[in-house]
């Protein structure tokens, strides 16, 4: 097990919320004495595994007995019947979907604003209304995805209404078949490379640091509820987060519901508009894309 320095961006740790470190066994793990004394006792800590999923998130002194190792070290040991810190059943799963670094980052937001948005969430559920994506997906996006790592933000309009399509990214898919809006992005990708788009999970988009974001993260499928109110101020953090971090990204608004958010994006970001493939398919037209996609790797080389 190692203690994070966190190469992207070295945490202060006397300003800084809390403080991440790796663990290969949730139950008990090394850590050097100094770093006990220093900066961990009664600071918030943030758990990790392997695959960089948080395991637990919690006070140290709350639930972490210490033990003498060597003269360096000692053994950290996780007592889950000791956990007793505002975090819970209900939180901790919904935090195992995101990044690390989306936590490290808005341990305030995450704490009291994404709980209520969390049960109004679980409100309409309770209406019986089916809402897509599937529950396990709605966060997918952030799921894998380094927030410091971002180049690229597309944001869109809604998930696909279908199940089958929607997988929590804006514009991609699991499926074989392209919904129609990729439809249309295949054939500009098409006509500025002479090859479309082989991958539907756009999945080399994201690694080279996309995130494809949705103007709201559900969709009711019979349109009776407008999830966008719902969503936007969870989107404006995430838009200011981002810009806070770094104030040279490309964002890309796509359609009008996107198009609300260039009031809270940073000035010094460059910002790219279009309408939304789905207009022009209504319409039983050419999409206006304005060669977009030729602007933007002609700005931030990524292959699309």
């Amino acid at each position: 097990m190692k203690l994070s320095d966190l190469t992207e961006v070295k945490p202060n740790y006397e300003k800084e919320d809390f403080i991440l470190i790796y663990v290969e066994d949730k139950d008990r793990f090394i850590v050097e004495k100094r770093l006990l004394k220093e900066y961990l006792m009664g600071t918030p800590l943030l758990l990790l595994n392997n695959d960089n999923q948080t395991m637990y998130m919690t006070e140290l002194d709350n639930v972490l007995d210490f033990k003498e190792y060597d003269e360096e070290n000692s053994y950290v040991e996780f007592k889950p019947e000791k956990y007793n810190f505002a975090f819970d059943d209900f939180w901790l799963p919904l935090c195992k979907r995101f990044h690390w670094s989306w936590l490290f980052y808005s341990r305030r937001y995450f704490m009291e604003d994404f709980r209520k948005l969390n049960m109004s969430l679980n409100v309409e559920s309770r209406k019986h209304h089916v809402i897509t994506p599937h529950k396990d997906d709605v966060y997918n996006v952030f799921t894998k995805h380094n927030m410091f790592n971002t180049r690229l933000v597309i944001i869109g309009q809604d998930p696909y209404p279908n199940n089958d399509d929607a997988n929590g990214f804006a514009f991609a898919t699991n499926n074989y078949k392209k919904p129609v809006s990729l439809q249309y992005i295949d054939k500009a990708i098409k006509e500025l490379n002479g090859v479309g788009i082989e991958d539907n999970t756009l999945s080399n988009w994201i690694e080279q640091g996309v995130l494809l974001l949705n103007s709201a993260l559900t969709l009711n499928q019979d349109k009776s509820t407008d999830y966008g109110q719902l969503w936007q101020p969870f989107i404006i953090h995430i838009i200011k987060s981002l810009d806070s971090l770094n104030t040279n990204l490309v964002y890309l608004l796509v359609g009008k519901k996107a198009q609300f958010f260039k009031q809270h994006i940073h000035f010094k970001q460059e910002i790219f508009e279009v309408e939304h493939p789905a207009a022009a398919s209504y319409n039983n037209r050419e999409w206006e894309h304005k060669n977009v996609f030729k602007q933007i790797q002609q700005i931030t080389n990524i292959k699309f």
